[in-house]
């Protein structure tokens, strides 16, 4: 399980990453602006509720400066400065501008500084990201020679049908793969057989070229689906639109239901904005989504933040997702924030999401 620390340090480098990818294309400046704007606030809460545990009611400037009082060095303190007057210069004045060259440098002046409050286990940045709660899904995989790739996907357990609903797709490097299926075939979390699912999915999905094996994982989701997506290939950038993760509308709408879960119960967002902007940046650096994806950009407004805003201490307390069917979703005691997409909470705090 990720801490605190290793969460924002990780959406940090994935940054830096994206901004070398950035600079080797044509690209605008607020391809690169956003990714500062998104993290500049994520900087600013962590500091706030992680480092401080709520204990320090400054404003941004105030929250960093005061970090020369833990032992943090005059260099990490200068170099999250100036990722603060870049994050308060493209958020509030439209006439601020740098390079992609000087946005890359301000990653990682960041993550130098960051790495410094982990290093030193300021407040709670060694406490764990999230919570655990298991669930029961199965997964297969296929070999894809031509892409470089291996193609896999998690499904709903359905007993009764040959073609399970499929709630998360990705395409891992071959490495990636095997880093994966090491890691929770060696925990005992992913068996594989076709003891593990049901008889007909097995055959069916054995059926098709290039099959690698298939078979149940229960445990942690969220954690075993952030690992996958951290895995994704570099090749998949060449495949067509609709093989792409972001583009596939069920794993979009995984990853935004994951991401809300986890802000809902971190509980650190200040406003309606403020927690939209936090569920973009965790199903992207978390779960794997393209922050262009157009499904992501889409979903994010189908969902009614006043409500959640209205309902928070309800919300907080929120620590499972279950994926339901049409009966159990329209329960009239469950609460809905977003109607086209299935996603509600019900009296047991647990979110719910419609799966058919």
């Amino acid at each position: 399980m990720r801490t605190q620390g290793e969460a924002i340090s990780t959406k940090i480098k994935d940054s830096i990453l994206e901004i070398e990818r950035l600079i080797g294309i044509s690209h605008d400046e607020e391809d690169f602006a956003k990714l500062i704007k998104i993290l500049g606030g994520e900087i600013e809460k962590f500091l706030k509720s992680i480092v401080y545990q709520g204990q320090l009611n400054s404003n941004f400037y105030d929250l960093i400066n005061d970090l020369l009082n833990l032992g943090i060095t005059i260099d990490s303190v200068q170099f999250l400065q100036n990722f603060r007057l870049a994050y308060n210069g493209y958020k509030h004045n439209p006439s601020y501008s740098i390079n992609v060259n000087s946005a890359r440098n301000l990653f990682i002046e960041l993550d130098k500084g960051i790495n410094e409050i982990q290093d030193k286990g300021l407040g709670n940045v060694n406490l764990a990201y999230n919570r655990k709660s298991k669930h029961l899904v199965w997964f297969s995989g296929w070999e894809d020679y031509i892409g470089g790739m291996v193609e896999c996907d998690i499904f709903i357990p359905d007993y009764s049908i040959d073609f399970p609903m499929g709630m998360e797709h990705f395409n891992l490097s071959f490495d990636g793969w095997d880093e994966v299926i090491q890691k929770y075939t060696s925990s005992g979390e992913l068996k594989f057989g076709k003891e593990y699912i049901s008889e007909r999915a097995y055959n069916v999905w054995k059926a098709q070229s290039d099959f690698i094996n298939a078979g149940s994982f229960q445990g942690n989701l969220s954690e075993f689906v952030r690992d996958l997506a951290s895995h994704t290939a570099e090749r998949e950038k060449d495949l067509i639109p609709f093989l792409k993760r972001e583009n596939d509308a069920y794993s979009v709408k995984a990853a935004i239901v994951f991401s809300l879960q986890d802000s809902l119960i971190q509980n650190h967002w200040r406003d309606k904005n403020d927690l939209k902007d936090e569920i973009i940046l965790r199903s992207s650096y978390d779960y794997g989504i393209n922050l262009e994806s157009n499904y992501l950009t889409n979903y994010i407004n189908e969902i009614d933040f006043d409500i959640i805003i209205q309902n928070r201490d309800r919300l907080k307390m929120t620590d499972e997702i279950l994926w339901v069917d049409e009966k159990s979703f329209n329960s009239p005691d469950n609460l809905v924030f977003s109607q086209d997409l299935n996603i509600g909470q019900n009296s047991n705090n647990k979110i719910l999401t419609r799966i058919k």
